[in-house]
């Protein structure tokens, strides 16, 4: 005894192939996102860095000149 699916296949390959077909087309639609969304994960990354990396410079600077003045006053708005 065949299997339904089977018999439908046979009888009806046009089936199939344009399932095949859409199913690629929803493959190559899935590609093309995924590819954008790295891009903006990547772009996102890239402005976290710099955010951080200016974070890191101006507090170095704030610790640089409490050194200098010899307060820390501006530890209380924190």
């Amino acid at each position: 005894m065949v299997h339904p699916i089977f018999m439908t296949v046979l009888r009806r390959p046009d089936l199939l192939a344009n399932h095949l077909a859409n199913y690629a087309e929803l493959v190559k639609g899935e590609l093309s996102s995924f590819g954008t969304s790295v891009a903006v994960r990547a772009a996102s990354a890239a402005v976290a860095l710099v955010a951080l990396l200016l974070a890191l410079g101006l507090s170095g600077i704030s610790i640089m000149l409490g050194y200098l003045h010899g307060s820390f006053n501006w530890v209380l708005i924190i």
